[in-house]
């Protein structure tokens, strides 16, 4: 026996293709939408682990500047786009001892002036500056 609807005859065969065809480009349109998504989330795995590597600070803020230097790239590459954010913002990553010059160097107190970083500390709490904050943490991790 047959699921055919008596009320309903038969599509024609002209009928039925177009249908198909419907299908088809609907499909496409689907298939070019998860490729493009799934080229995307790639994208921001490749960069999520670069910039970890360079040790960003803020991943977020790092990430959106990679992301959008990369799509303003004719061929987008990544890792220069990390690199060229590594150099043209350097605080945002962590300073590396092994790599003179790149980052943002806490500065040096006298140590007439006893604990830097108590100093430090002691403003940032005055102050509520951010970036205040920011040179307390840097002194208490090299310690």
């Amino acid at each position: 026996m047959t699921d055919t609807n008596p009320l309903q005859p038969d599509p024609t065969p002209e009928t039925r293709v177009t249908q198909l065809e419907r299908e088809l480009v609907a499909l496409r349109e689907q298939y070019d939408q998860s490729q493009q998504t799934i080229t995307a989330l790639e994208r921001r795995a490749r960069i999520d682990a670069l910039l970890t590597e360079a040790d960003a600070i803020d991943l977020d803020t790092a990430r959106l500047l990679t992301e959008v230097a990369v799509g303003a790239m004719d061929e987008p590459d990544v890792a220069a786009a990390v690199d060229d954010l590594r150099r043209h913002k350097p605080f945002l990553f962590h300073v590396r001892h092994d790599e003179p010059g790149i980052g943002v160097q806490s500065p040096r107190l006298p140590e007439e002036f006893g604990d830097p970083a108590e100093l430090v500390a002691q403003q940032a709490q005055q102050t509520g500056d951010r970036r205040d904050l920011l040179r307390y943490l840097r002194l208490w991790r090299e310690r």
